[in-house]
């Protein structure tokens, strides 16, 4: 196997790899022999077929690409190896689809890669941020208190006209340029009043309103309506009545206290308190950590590799249409709203999309930087913890797996050079 290496720019190479016909038909040969023992032959061992049967069986095109791939895959192998290179992504082949002649001819192909840029830190140990501050108040135990006392809320039946905090069942059509349109037409709908689940102004034109009662409401969808067709446009519903329910409020106190699993009403606010310093701390430290992190990444030079930065792209855009969709909007519809293309989309994140690239090329260089690396028993706590979360068998598997041991290894790594940019920041004692 011969190999040449070209260096390309955005950090890539390109390796120009030769396979001999001697070697190739020795690829032949570990691809005839891995085949026959996979396969069942009358008349033959399993193992033992020869190759003229199991062309005959499966096709020579067939074992000609399975000799092949066994051949990419071993010279790249090699081609990496005696380059020094550090690939960061899959290569990219030339190929052909045609395999005659590789015993005769051998294999010559093409493989481009990016690989781990040069990486200028800086002084990244002379950088000092400010801590960002916690973010915890009083108030906010008085707030926790109030969302538990309203899940613990009952309702009861009133004649009385709906006010805001009242549960209310409502059977409505709405109507847009006279005409009913879909989605805009319900029976014992329930609403909160004052909760603004509905389009802007609905719900304060049921105010006043009593069981039975019918009253119309003009309101105008907002100009960023997820249905593209409705957006910007006025309606006019009818609505009545169905129900009205009063919200009754548990009284605060140490019985309430005692259903949260709590000793006392002062024993609840004393664990909420403390929860939530305890939450608002992390923020806080993220917060700063994040900075320190930005500072680094600012003052480092990297070239982005071109593969690196697409790839995070796709992914970006990727997460991006799941979370549209789970909440109930087509994608499409969403481009449209938008006035966009996918191209578009993708040309106005590029830029982000580099950003986390470098960030995480940085921190890589971070951890080589101070020898920083988690070890096989902290790798193993971290899934022996994520397995902890999970009772799916198929999660589970995942977890198990060598991919997402890769994942954990790098999220550590990444936490450990995290830790010690900021403690050379002067935010964090941790050694």
């Amino acid at each position: 196997m011969e190999s040449q290496v070209e260096n390309l720019p955005k950090s890539s190479v390109k390796l120009t790899i030769t396979v001999s016909p001697e070697e190739m038909r020795d690829y032949f040969a570990q691809a005839t022999k891995a085949l026959a023992e996979q396969s069942n032959i009358e008349g033959f061992r399993k193992g033992k077929a020869p190759r003229s049967i199991l062309e005959a069986k499966v096709g020579k095109d067939y074992l000609a690409h399975q000799a092949m791939e066994r051949a990419v895959a071993d010279s790249y192998y090699q081609a990496v190896i005696k380059h020094q290179l550090r690939p960061v992504g899959s290569p990219q082949t030339d190929l052909k689809p045609e395999h005659a002649h590789l015993e005769e001819n051998g294999l010559s192909f093409t493989a481009t890669v990016p690989v781990v840029p040069d990486i200028t830190l800086g002084d990244y140990k002379q950088i000092k941020v400010k801590p960002e501050p916690s973010q915890y108040s009083d108030t906010l135990v008085d707030e926790a208190l109030a969302q538990l006392q309203q899940s613990r809320a009952s309702f009861a039946q009133v004649t009385r006209g709906a006010k805001p905090g009242d549960r209310v069942e409502v059977d409505f059509v709405g109507k847009v340029d006279g005409k009913e349109f879909e989605g805009g037409k319900s029976e014992n709908h329930p609403l909160v009043l004052g909760e603004g689940s509905f389009i802007p102004g609905f719900e304060e034109q049921l105010e006043g309103a009593a069981t039975g009662q019918v009253k119309t409401v003009t309101v105008t969808f907002p100009k960023e309506y997820r249905e593209t067709s409705l957006a910007g446009k006025p309606a006019e519903f009818t609505v009545t009545m169905k129900q009205v329910q009063e919200t009754q409020l548990p009284k605060l106190d140490d019985e309430f206290a005692s259903g949260m699993g709590a000793k006392s009403l002062d024993d609840l606010r004393k664990r909420l308190a403390e929860n939530l310093k305890t939450e608002k701390e992390t923020e806080a430290k993220r917060a700063t950590e994040g900075t320190v992190v930005e500072a680094v990444v600012d003052q480092a030079t990297v070239e982005v590799p071109e593969a690196l930065a697409e790839e995070e792209l796709t992914g970006m855009m990727a997460e991006l249409r799941q979370q549209i969709e789970r909440q109930g909007l087509p994608y499409d519809k969403y481009l449209e709203h938008l006035g966009k293309t996918e191209a578009e989309l993708r040309k106005e994140h590029r830029t982000q999309a580099e950003r986390r690239v470098k960030m995480s090329l940085v921190l890589n260089a971070v951890q080589e930087a101070e020898q920083l690396k988690p070890t096989d028993q902290q790798v193993k706590a971290e899934i022996t913890e994520q397995l902890a979360q999970v009772s799916d068998p198929e999660s589970q598997k995942r977890i198990r797996s060598d991919d997402f041991k890769h994942y954990a290894t790098r999220v550590l790594g990444n936490q450990m050079a995290v830790d010690k940019l900021a403690q050379y920041a002067g935010v964090n004692p941790k050694p």
